[in-house]
Formats: structure tokens, C-alpha cells, sequence
């Protein structure tokens, strides 16, 4: 062998030797808490760890548990990146706080317990918060808010959320912090093996959410947005970032809006302060602008004796504060870009996580259905059966059902229907009708509230008029036939009670446009619609006025003039 090869090899395994010890070079991790006021003098702390034995059953490690104090030494010396979670239960029987954070990867654990804070994130991390397991596709998020002029310190977490989305499509959460802020600064850091949608929350003496896309190699600081500090934004990121967020949140378009609505916004608040405005402002002010409703939807036939709600003449409308409208322009702003990132052809990941960023409004069901088709196109067939193809059947059952709560409008006739009656029998709804002379069609299910607080009023105005053929049908969207049965028998329900059990998805609750309950329909012989969603105390006008006693009608008659 010659000297060359000798040296090679000896630089071989010197390498392989440095790269084997790598791993035992990393210093433990010193894991510390503050020593706070408040009595933690019965609280437990535990730190552990899940891994899977030999059998491949996950078992939990601990590695601490006993009083909170000012340093914790695990038990078992930690020198490779493991995730552990740390418990702390303030008495025996109360409920755990938990913070996940990695150690034996160099880094330092810092965690307090400040009663001050928000309930969800008394529990915290201090400064600094470190996930990282792979190094390889390390991200940090950092912020220095001395730009706020607003004193965070001990007051103000700061919390990073994701939905992580597999090549499967299975969606699984994560969290990084709570993270209390230290001489207004944070660090969080943590790994994704992909371009991931994310949010970061601040809370407490100031508070805000902003977007990110993860991204692995990505270092994002958090920065002032234009001149005002209602928003802020964060840059540094990578493509995705650059593509997804920064091309509208960057755009000196959107800084104007959103400095515009600035300006609007603190006017606003300076104004109902010094009293010059109304305290509840989300009504906004009324403008008197002349309008004519009118109603262009012709009655079904046979229900031409409907009384239709019409109004006419001048209006009064009301006109939101300019802080708002300009608030929802910066949010058109933002969709306009994302609406067109997700409808184009570009990279699907760009497309997709474009989508997730919820851009179109909730009852555009045709566009999201479209995006969504497009884009299964280019996904592995596990990934459109778990993502895609159950969002696409949810929003194509949304537009059915939100058509159909539109068709049914007073005049219009309801659609019948033939359910399964508490004494087993089957019942067809045009079969009711026709025996009564008004029908309310109560829609419920054990679990409404609403629904339950009403039925002792309905049983007083069914009692009440029964001779006048009103009745009611109750119709249960329990998903079981035994939860709507045990309901019928606890609240002794007198009426004609059919159940569905199929929950919001079953024929009967499409039909009639079902998003919400309490839900109910007043209807007549003909199945004419008079009244939806009507309470029960209008329900008692109703009645009242449609079965005005006959004596009450005659003239009354002259009294005879008095003698003597």
C-alpha cells in the first residue's frame, strides 16, 4: 500500500471517527426554571419522554418528577435530540400544563409559571424555544419588538402553530412554545421536512397573529409592516414565503391599506374614548338611504294567500366605521393574490398550501370545489382518499344544502318527506298536513339547547290551540335512533315526533337546508310556508292572530241608554 493510500485511509477513519462521536460531543441540556411568587409548594413537575421497546409498544420514560425547583438533573443523561414533554400539576388532583421541547441537542431549557398570563399559556418556555430533532432542516423564527414601544417583558407570549400536512395527506398540529418574551425578544426554532402554513401568535400587552410558510433552512424575523404597528409581518423566508406572503404583505399596495386603516382605526378609538361616539361600534352608524324592497319571487301555486313579508319606502341602512371597510380591503387584497396563486398552474405545493390559507369566501363552494378537483389531479391516490376527496364531498353537500335553505322562503311550498315515527310507523309529512290546519315542523336534537328551552312554550300553544288543528312535527338529526327515542321520553314530547338519525347529512335535513339549529318551519295544509325560524313568542303572535275568537269579531252592541 502506498504512503498516499495510508494517508488516505487514515484521513478515512478519522473522519468516520469524528462524524460516529459527533453526537457525544453535545453537551447535555441544562434544564432550568424561575423560581416565581406563587406557591407552587404542592405542585409536581415531571419531565418525560415517549420510545418504542423492543416489543414495539410505546412506553414513557421519565426522566424528573417531584417539586418545582430552580434545576432539574434527569435521571438518565440525554446527549441526542429527543422530545420530552414537561408536566406541571399545581395540586394532586388538578389537571396538567405541558410544554414540548427537545434536549440533548445542545441547547438550554428555560420555563416559568406566571399566574398573570393567559390561562393557556401561564405554563411557558422563557425566551427561547427549541424543537429541533434534524438539523438538516432547521427553522427559526426571531423577533426584536422594541419597535412596539410597549414594555412585553414577564406579560407577553409569543406561540408558533402548524398544521402539518404528510405525503398521505393526514393533517397532524403542532405547536413550538408558548414562549414568554424576554427584553422584548423571542427565538423559536424547529425543523419541517416541507414548506409548511403557519401561524405566529402574540399575546398580552400586545396582540396579534401573522403568517408565515415554514420552510426548512428558513430564518424569519418578525419586523414592522410600513409605518404603522397595528400588523406586522415577518420576512426572511425562503420561496414559499416569498411566494405566499411577502407578495401581498410586501406589496407598498397593501402597506397603504393597511396603514390607511391604521390611522382609521386609532381616529376611532380616540373618538370613543372622549365619547364623541357610540360605546358599540360594531353596529357602525346609520345612514337614512331611501330603498324599495321589493319581492320578486312569485308564490308556489296554492299559496297565492300567503301573507309575504314585504317592505317598502325609506330604509335605514347602516354604514360600517372606515377602519373596518378599509380592513376588509386589506383582506380582499391579500385573497385577490392568493385566489389566483391557487386557481393557476403552477407548483402544486405553492397551490395547495395557497388553498389552505383560506382565501375564497366560506359559501363559495364552487371555487374551492374546482381548486380542489385541479389539484387532486397532481396528488398520489392516498392523499385525494384522505385530504382531498372528503373536503371535496363536504363542500359539494354544503352547496346543496345552502341552495335549498334559499329556495324555502315564505309562499313557497316545503318538500315532503316520509320518516319513521317514535311508535314505529312510518310518517309522510303532506299526510299531517292536510289533517291540520297549521303545522310547525320542529327540527332538534338532544344535544340543542336552544331547541329543549323551547318545548315547554310549544306544549303550552299546542295545548292551546289543538281545537284549531294546529299541530307540531318534531324531527330528530340525532346521529342515533336510541338518542333521539331517550330525548322523546325525557322531555315527554306530545306531538308527532320522527327521527332521521343521519345527523346534518341525511336526506330530510338537505332537503330543508339544515346548517344550524334550532330550525323550524311553520307551515299549512298545502304545505304553503308562512314563517322559518320563528320563535316561540312570535309563533304565539301568529297564532293569537290567526285564531282570533269568533265572539271577538262581532260588533259590539249598543247598551240600552239608562232610566229614570
Amino acid at each position: 500500500m502506498t504512503d498516499s493510500f495510508r494517508l488516505f485511509g487514515l484521513c478515512f477513519v478519522l473522519t468516520v471517527l469524528t462524524i460516529c462521536s459527533h453526537g457525544d460531543s453535545v453537551r447535555p441540556s441544562k434544564i432550568t426554571s424561575e423560581v416565581i411568587q406563587q406557591d407552587l409548594s404542592n405542585a409536581t413537575l415531571t419531565i418525560s419522554y415517549e420510545k418504542t421497546n423492543t416489543a414495539g409498544k410505546t412506553e414513557t420514560i421519565v426522566l424528573y418528577e417531584g417539586p418545582y425547583q430552580s434545576e432539574y438533573k434527569p435521571e438518565e443523561q440525554i446527549t441526542e435530540p429527543i422530545e420530552v414533554t414537561i408536566s406541571l400539576r399545581l395540586s394532586k388532583h388538578g389537571n396538567p400544563m405541558t410544554i414540548n421541547t427537545v434536549i440533548g441537542n445542545g441547547s438550554d431549557v428555560h420555563f416559568t409559571y406566571n399566574e398573570k398570563l393567559n390561562p393557556q399559556h401561564r405554563f411557558s418556555l422563557v425566551g427561547t424555544a427549541n424543537r429541533v430533532i434534524n438539523p438538516v432542516n432547521k427553522f427559526s423564527v426571531m423577533g426584536d419588538l422594541s419597535f412596539l414601544n410597549v414594555d412585553l417583558d414577564g406579560s407577553t407570549t409569543v406561540l408558533l402553530s402548524a398544521i402539518i400536512v404528510d405525503d398521505d395527506g393526514n393533517r397532524d398540529g403542532k405547536l413550538w412554545g408558548p414562549v414568554l418574551v424576554k427584553d422584548n425578544s423571542f427565538l423559536i426554532e424547529g425543523d419541517v421536512v416541507r414548506a409548511t402554513s403557519a401561524t405566529l401568535q402574540i399575546r398580552g400587552n400586545y396582540t396579534t397573529r401573522v403568517p408565515l410558510i415554514l420552510e426548512p433552512h428558513g430564518a424569519y424575523t418578525v419586523n414592522r409592516l410600513g409605518s404603522q404597528i397595528e400588523e406586522i409581518s415577518i420576512t426572511g423566508g425562503l420561496g414559499y414565503h416569498d411566494t405566499l406572503i411577502e407578495s401581498w404583505q410586501q406589496n407598498v399596495n397593501y402597506i397603504a391599506l393597511v396603514e390607511a386603516y391604521s390611522t382609521e382605526y386609532r381616529k376611532f378609538l380616540k373618538e370613543q374614548k372622549s365619547g364623541l361616539r357610540d360605546p358599540t361600534p360594531s353596529y357602525g352608524e346609520r345612514n337614512d338611504v331611501s330603498k324599495e324592497v321589493t319581492r320578486t319571487v312569485a308564490p308556489a301555486e296554492g299559496c297565492e294567500s300567503v301573507q309575504l313579508p314585504k317592505v317598502e319606502g325609506p330604509i335605514p341602512t347602516q354604514r360600517t366605521p372606515k377602519y373596518v371597510e378599509l380592513q376588509a380591503k386589506t383582506q380582499e387584497f391579500r385573497n385577490e393574490i392568493l385566489k389566483e396563486i391557487a386557481d393557476g398552474d403552477g407548483d402544486r405545493w405553492v397551490r395547495f398550501l395557497a388553498y389552505e390559507m383560506h382565501p375564497y369566501k366560506s359559501n363559495d363552494y364552487d371555487s374551492m370545489i374546482a381548486v380542489l378537483s385541479s389539484l387532486a389531479k397532481e396528488f398520489s391516490d392516498k392523499f385525494v382518499e384522505e385530504y382531498f376527496a372528503p373536503r371535496i364531498k363536504n363542500l359539494e353537500q354544503a352547496s346543496i344544502v345552502a341552495k335549498n335553505d334559499a329556495k324555502l322562503i315564505p309562499g313557497q311550498k316545503v318538500p315532503n318527506f316520509t320518516l319513521a315515527s317514535f311508535d314505529g310507523y312510518e310518517v309522510t309529512l303532506y299526510d299531517q298536513l292536510v289533517l291540520n290546519d297549521m303545522v310547525l315542523i320542529d327540527f332538534w336534537a338532544v344535544w340543542c339547547g336552544p331547541c329543549i328551552a323551547a318545548f315547554p312554550e310549544l306544549k303550552t300553544l299546542r295545548d292551546k290551540y289543538t281545537d284549531e288543528t294546529f299541530e307540531i312535527v318534531g324531527v330528530s338529526i340525532d346521529h342515533t335512533l336510541e338518542k333521539w327515542k331517550e330525548g322523546v321520553e325525557e322531555y315527554s314530547l306530545p306531538w308527532i315526533n320522527l327521527g332521521e338519525a343521519q345527523g346534518w347529512e341525511g336526506p330530510v335535513s338537505t332537503m330543508y337546508g339544515l346548517t344550524n339549529l334550532p330550525k323550524n318551519f311553520l307551515v299549512d295544509s298545502q304545505g304553503c310556508l308562512h314563517k322559518k325560524d320563528i320563535r316561540p313568542a312570535e309563533l304565539k303572535e301568529f297564532l293569537e292572530a290567526r285564531y282570533i275568537p269568533i265572539d271577538a269579531l262581532a260588533e259590539p252592541k249598543d247598551e240600552p241608554e239608562g232610566t229614570g
